[in-house]
């Protein structure tokens, strides 16, 4: 959902910039993340110059950018916005190993375990619905719980023509499929996605913000976003209900990640002090209060005063005990294996774009 506001400071932003500027690309919405960077610029008086990603390519465009420009690249720090993009450009020594007081702060389950990244600020995985279609449907099966009754229609309806999800390419979604191949195989998740699509007719649009407006405007009963989409459009006044989205009755947490970016290896790729003043700050409990208490209601990682969170983050907390170890599961190859086999493939087919 990066919104007017975002593409604004997309393009304002897109400069030359100073040689005492920090050079940060973030895949995070805009509206949520720019007044973060403002704050840590008033308080340090460092200069940031931010490069957003776009919503039709979601973490993908600027993990690309940031693997094709190697060593020339002028970014100092990645904000990514979801976990398995920044596991592949530390695969491709593209980020620098450090073990700060953020990284130290956090379980081994949030972090890479040489420091290379470190997560915070969760989203989750959740279904979206019409208030209309969310009361049939558990009135029809009332013993039964919601996620567990969009699963089935979803896997079972044969017209799934008002049913949206993003663009599996980009983003969480990508996580999300690539968690899927993990578990059953490229060959069965594609199958289930191409039958999905051509016959029975499920919507693939460019991203969660979409499905998040389909579903708002009552233009699709149901969709696959992130919870930060979700709480946009109930804040909204939409008359709309989430529910985790479970997957092998799991949740689906995908934390944002920072890592210091690689640059000039003659140069022993040593960090900018004002790099590390940065990833220090987006780690720190003041920025994940900040964003669980903005309108994305993110699910903080660190130690935070529980007392100030939302009344709608809290239950999340204790969701968080039960959802996927994401970050322990990159440490065998595995899903990121999955990544590579998602990516390769849904660059090339059209079926699901």
């Amino acid at each position: 959902m990066v919104g007017a506001l975002g593409l604004f400071i997309f393009w304002s932003w897109i400069q030359q910039p100073a040689a005492t500027s920090l050079v940060v690309f973030c895949a995070h919405d805009a509206v949520y993340a720019e007044p973060i960077l403002r704050r840590f610029t008033e308080k340090t008086g460092i200069p940031v110059v931010v490069r957003y990603d776009t919503e039709a390519t979601k973490s993908l465009g600027l993990v690309d950018q940031l693997i094709s420009e190697g060593a020339t690249t002028e970014c100092d720090l990645f904000w990514n916005n979801e976990l398995l993009g920044m596991v592949a450009l530390a695969e491709k020594d593209r980020l620098i190993a450090y073990q700060g007081p953020g990284w130290k702060a956090r379980s081994p389950g949030d972090r890479d375990a040489l420091g290379r990244w470190t997560g915070f600020a969760a989203r989750a995985r959740v279904w979206i619905a019409t208030d209309e279609f969310a009361a049939q449907l558990i009135k029809e099966q009332p013993d039964r719980a919601p996620a567990e009754l969009f699963a089935e229609y979803f896997e079972k309806q044969e017209d799934l023509s008002r049913v949206a999800i993003a663009r599996p390419l980009y983003g969480t979604t990508l996580t999300q499929v690539s968690l899927m191949i993990q578990e059953e195989g490229l060959e069965t998740v594609q199958k289930s996605l191409r039958e999905a699509v051509s016959q029975r007719h499920l919507r693939v649009v460019a991203g969660n913000g979409a499905v998040k407006n389909l579903v708002a405007k009552n233009a699709a009963a149901l969709g696959w976003t992130d919870t930060d989409d979700a709480f946009s459009a109930i804040d909204e006044g939409a008359a709309v209900s989430m529910f985790p989205l479970l997957y092998g009755n799991r949740p689906i947490l995908i934390p944002n990640t920072a890592a210091l970016i690689a640059k000039n290896r003659l140069a022993g790729n040593q960090p900018r002090p004002e790099a590390i003043q940065l990833i220090e700050y987006l780690l720190s409990p003041e920025v994940e209060l900040a964003l669980a208490q903005s309108g994305a209601r993110q699910i903080p990682l660190g130690t935070v005063a529980e007392e100030q969170l939302p009344e709608e983050v809290k239950p999340w907390m204790t969701l968080r005990q039960q959802a996927w170890p994401l970050a322990t599961m990159v440490g065998n190859g595995e899903l990121t294996k999955a990544r590579e086999q998602a990516v390769n493939w849904l660059r090339q087919e059209d079926v699901v774009r």
